[in-house]
């Protein structure tokens, strides 16, 4: 998200990218950076709007994940 107000969380989120890549390059290792869309979690409380009505439960996000590494994903998981 590129909103106002959220600069350091849309500058973590970006760079979080760039260092999954790196550290993957560096170490020879799988690794994979994972970018969920919309999560009902508490930060929703935190904005100035809604959660939207696709929005994905934690625990989808988290059988996600698993099946993706099960599969041996690396790189970046869009979600």
């Amino acid at each position: 998200m590129r909103l106002p107000g959220l600069s350091a969380y849309a500058a973590a989120k970006s760079g979080l990218a760039v260092f999954a890549e790196v550290v993957c390059k560096e170490s020879r290792c799988k690794v994979t950076a994972v970018r969920p869309g919309a999560v009902d979690t508490s930060f929703w409380s935190k904005v100035p709007f809604r959660l939207p009505p696709y929005h994905l439960k934690p625990d989808q996000v988290a059988a996600q994940i698993i099946q993706a590494y099960t599969e041996g994903c690396q790189g970046q998981l869009d979600i």
